[in-house]
């Protein structure tokens, strides 16, 4: 007649240990994997039949061991909008979520470059840092005052600056021929490449018509 077996306490414990103590006792091992976030991989999790149970010598335990923390497949979120996904992946537990700011033809706040991890990696989100780079939208020059330059020094600077520059002429008393009377937008307005402005360009005091002579 078999003899009455209590089940040990072997939580936490390495599974090929456990296995030797439930086999000594006269007792089948039958192993589970299953993922743990507290529980380090290949050590046990808990019994079945539990701790302090009685059964039967030859009968079967179940060893629920673990595999440790479950992974995901990190997506490919290049494209998407950083505020919203920073939310997201913060709400399934990740780590920490955070960006670096990258001059960009992009939208500001899209997505350009996944740091880390890269698309299609397994990761375990609470031990995971994710990295992206951000777009912080095309580079911006400030507009240079343009009143009193000559008209050939604004049409090197428009070249240098990639601005497309439209000029018209107007007659100025106190502004010099082939020089700059008034500009828009004004100076010190944040433009980007490719941006329009426009300049007048003094064409020297009107003529007067001539006195006629009584």
């Amino acid at each position: 007649k078999p003899d009455d077996v209590v089940i040990p306490d072997l939580a936490g414990e390495e599974y090929d240990v456990a296995k030797e103590e439930l086999e000594a006792l006269n007792l089948k091992v039958k192993k589970k994997q299953t993922f743990s976030e507290d529980i380090e991989i290949d050590h046990v999790i808990k019994t079945d039949p539990g701790t302090g149970r009685t059964v039967k010598e030859n009968s079967t335990v179940e060893v629920f061991v673990s595999d440790g923390k479950e992974t995901v497949e990190f997506e490919d979120y290049v494209g998407d909008n950083y505020g919203q996904i920073k939310k997201m992946l913060e709400e399934e537990g990740y780590k920490e979520v955070r960006s670096y700011e990258k001059t960009s033809d992009e939208p500001v706040g899209e997505i350009i470059t996944q740091i880390q991890p890269i698309p299609g990696e397994e990761v375990v989100p609470s031990d995971s840092t994710v990295i992206f780079e951000t777009s912080d939208g095309p580079e911006t020059i400030k507009l240079n005052q343009l009143r009193d330059l000559e008209l050939s020094e604004v049409e090197e600077y428009a070249k240098e600056n990639e601005l497309k520059l439209e000029v018209s002429e107007v007659h100025s008393d106190s502004i010099e021929e082939g020089r700059i009377v008034s500009q828009s937008p004004t100076e010190n307005t944040e433009l980007t490449a490719g941006s329009s402005i426009s300049v007048e360009v003094s064409i020297g005091p009107e003529k007067q018509p001539p006195k006629s002579h009584k």
